[in-house]
């Protein structure tokens, strides 16, 4: 079990983030399952006269994950298959409405971590590209913002191997 906290980048907005991982493999092998949840703060981006607010939240994912282990050193890599619920809030026009709606995303992620029994602390970095375009839009100028479909997370935690 691995917990951690870090940051999002979605276009150019940053946000905290954190997730919460299970990682399960057959005894002897290094090839396993990985399955996770993150979060991260809303964002907002100017569409005048009023703003956009919007988060994909949590993010569920899924996917295989290929673990090496060195004497003090392990990494994992994977790929992994998300599903998430985006909500989109407009802010500041004259009629602000509220979307909702469920995204998929895929992409890789790399966990680099102390090998030593009880707690590990551990780095990770992973990417999300969601599959479908959303763009928010403001009537009646139709000015539109499409929102980033790309979603870097840096993070930082510890993680608790099984029996310790």
């Amino acid at each position: 079990m691995d917990a951690g906290v870090g940051l999002s980048l979605e276009g150019l907005s940053v946000a905290p983030a954190a997730s919460l991982a299970a990682a399960v493999a057959p005894v002897g092998r290094s090839l396993g399952l990985r399955a996770a949840v993150a979060v991260s703060a809303a964002r907002e981006e100017s569409l005048a006269p009023g703003a956009v607010r919007w988060r994909r939240w949590p993010s569920l994912q899924l996917g295989p994950q290929a673990r090496i282990s060195g004497e003090s050193l392990t990494a994992g890599v994977g790929a992994h298959g998300a599903v998430a619920l985006m909500r989109i809030d407009g802010r500041g026009f004259q009629e602000n409405h509220r979307h909702a709606r469920v995204v998929f995303g895929v992409g890789p992620d790399l966990h680099l971590g102390l090998r030593r029994a009880g707690v590990r602390p551990w780095l990770g970095a992973e990417a999300l590209f969601f599959l479908t375009p959303v763009t928010a839009f403001e009537q009646p100028a139709g000015r539109t913002f499409a929102l980033p479909r790309l979603q870097l997370m840096l993070t930082a935690g510890i993680g608790f191997a099984a029996g310790s």
